[in-house]
């Protein structure tokens, strides 16, 4: 058997498709493909394909990962290929890579990065938005409610930001408020997972922010081995 992993975005086009919907895109893009691929046994077989960190409704990203199971030899480029003729407009797969290590995908992301468009309230002045990560990463706790698969309940997040910074952006459109991208660095997989609206409550919470969400993209995720977080495609999780 084969695995090879792909790197891919989601565009504007489909944000607002959910992930079930989007893996069920990409096991009729296989099929339609001709490639060689693996399938589970039973009743109503599935093809081998293990997507990492699921995005949310209305986000758009850079840097989605998806491993696949081939029965027979393929390249990489050539799956890219055959695979990017047959999948809609807003999916595209940018890189694929052979891979021999056991982790797939999902059960090796711990981080993932985001760039948040906001708009601040006029009131939320330069020096105030810019203090914001200070404040953060300085607090001894960051409780705040946090809804997951038991329900809802009060979890300190205060160590699943790993890094925030905020930056100014110059948009001349912008009227009645302040326009920034918050750049955050957030926990994520199956051992814990920091989404950004939680992270924008916690902002509410703790430093006074006011402001609206203009736009999300994810634009890595990585995986930690040792001390050191690598991409996907770094040789040594490959």
């Amino acid at each position: 058997m084969i695995e090879i992993r792909v790197r891919f975005e989601r565009r504007e086009q489909i944000k607002y498709i959910a992930h079930l919907d989007i893996m069920k895109v990409f096991e009729r893009a296989l099929r339609r493909s001709g490639l060689p691929a693996s399938y589970s046994k039973g009743f109503n077989p599935h093809p081998g394909i293990v997507f990492g960190l699921p995005l949310s409704l209305g986000l758009v990203s850079y840097s989605e990962y998806a491993d696949f199971e081939m029965n027979g030899e393929v390249e990489s480029d050539e799956l890219k290929t055959r695979l990017n003729s047959q999948l809609p407009e807003g999916l595209l797969i940018v890189a694929a890579k052979r891979r021999s290590l056991k982790d797939n995908i999902m059960a090796s992301v711990d981080l993932a990065e985001y760039e948040i468009d906001v708009c601040s309230s006029m009131e939320m002045g330069k020096i105030k938005m810019s203090g914001i990560p200070d404040i953060l990463m300085k607090a001894d706790v960051l409780a705040v409610e946090k809804t997951t698969k038991s329900g809802r309940s009060v979890v300190d997040i205060k160590n699943m930001i790993k890094s925030l910074k905020i930056t100014d952006r110059y948009d001349l459109n912008a009227t009645g408020c302040n326009p920034y991208t918050i750049c955050a660095g957030l926990s994520a997989g199956s051992r814990a997972n920091l989404k950004p609206e939680t992270l924008l409550m916690a902002m509410r919470i703790y430093a006074g922010y006011e402001g609206s969400v203009q736009g999300i993209r994810r634009t890595g995720l990585f995986i930690k081995k040792g001390s050191e977080y690598l991409e996907p495609f770094d040789e040594r999780v490959l």
